[in-house]
């Protein structure tokens, strides 16, 4: 049995488990300097539910076990306290050489292309696809999740409009009420220049 293409998936599946993993460490992390994602999503809980969903996926046993390969980790796949997935190759070759029929029971059990909706067991593969396709949706709770953000991102925007707006109007008032009083200290000082003259005058026609 040709079993290159089986390990090359195996091999996709740890890289692709990685990047989720970094993107959600990016996305949460008030630090983040990365541009459009990063820090985007800062103590918000969609993230560790994410990322415990997508852990319990690939690590609990498989729906559909072998006698012997039961889940990803008798493939050599693991996963530390960080959240960094593993692959052990020479568990992988081994698991692959002497009991393939059981990692193919234990990834799809024996199911292919079950839809999202199915409720036919379908191994570690087959499980972890219906439950991402249902996440990932049009009415799934990372799209629902994201339609709720983009609806306050508009309403914050409407609201920060409608702000400038009174801060304008504001102003204008401001350097009208600034105008009139600079006016008045104006007129003040004009008034208080003629009065200190006609003073001025009426004391040098008593002094004669």
């Amino acid at each position: 049995v040709d079993t290159s293409t089986v390990k090359s998936n195996v091999t996709a599946l740890v890289q692709a488990y990685t990047d989720a993993v970094s993107m959600m460490k990016v996305v949460s992390d008030p630090k983040s300097t990365v541009d459009t994602y990063g820090a985007t999503m800062v103590n918000d809980s969609l993230v560790s539910t994410m990322r415990s969903q997508l852990r319990d996926l690939f690590m609990t046993n498989s729906s559909t076990p072998g006698a012997k390969v039961k889940s990803l980790r008798d493939l050599g796949i693991s996963i530390d306290m960080t959240g960094v997935m593993t692959l052990d190759n020479t568990k992988l070759d081994s698991a692959l050489q002497n009991n393939f029929s059981d990692v193919v029971t234990m990834m799809t059990g024996n199911m292919n292309g079950l839809g999202q909706y199915s409720t036919a067991l379908a191994g570690v593969a087959g499980d972890a696809n219906k439950k991402l396709s249902k996440l990932l949706s049009v009415s799934g709770t990372l799209k629902t999740a994201t339609n709720t953000t983009n609806t306050q991102t508009t309403t914050y925007k409407d609201d920060l409009t409608k702000l400038q707006a009174r801060m304008d109007a504001l102003l204008i008032r401001y350097q009208k009420q600034f105008a009139a009083m600079d006016s008045m200290v104006g007129n003040a000082t004009s008034t208080k220049a003629s009065l200190k003259s006609t003073f001025a005058g009426m004391s040098g026609n008593n002094n004669n």
